[in-house]
């Protein structure tokens, strides 16, 4: 299997300069130190603390944290083209939002690209035909970031809502 658990922490550019802003922040705003940890220094690689915040985000009394961090997981683990696209999408939006100085802030705080990334979550699950689960995925994804993005939609990377 090819995918996001081939590129090496140490080869991935993005996440190493992530893993820098947090640990600056973290010495900076000592109030921000043990969400830095937390979200960000604990993790090993970019999915696995993009999966934490997302799960954090969407999870709900009727959708079990656990449960639905597993099936984060599984998408990133599996869909060779979510770990690229999720670094091209981190890429535009510092590139191109003036307010975005580096990866660190819209990788934690930014509406338009976590949605994203949960969309690309979704349209996995729909693409297998588990259209029930992309739907509520979608759901929750409208109700939490305020996007609505049907999971049949193909959108490519290197995006920035």
């Amino acid at each position: 299997m090819t995918g996001a658990r081939d590129q090496s922490p140490k080869s991935d550019s993005v996440w190493t300069a992530i893993r820098a802003e947090a640990w600056s922040e973290a010495e900076n705003e000592p109030y921000l130190n043990k969400f830095m940890t937390e979200a960000i220094l604990k993790c090993r690689r970019l999915e696995e603390a993009l999966s934490r915040i997302l799960t954090c985000k969407l999870s709900s009394d009727c959708l079990s944290p656990e449960l639905l961090r597993s099936s984060i997981d599984r998408v990133f683990s599996e869909a060779a083209s979510v770990g690229p696209a999720i670094r091209r999408d981190l890429e535009a939006v510092r590139d191109r939002d003036p307010t975005a100085r580096g990866f660190l802030t819209p990788f934690l705080f930014f509406k338009g690209f976590q949605a994203l990334q949960a969309y690309r979550v979704a349209n996995w699950y729909w693409e297998r035909d588990r259209h029930l689960l992309a739907l509520h995925f979608q759901n929750r994804i409208s109700e939490v970031f305020g996007v609505d993005i049907h999971p049949a939609a193909r959108i490519g990377s290197g995006v920035l809502i």
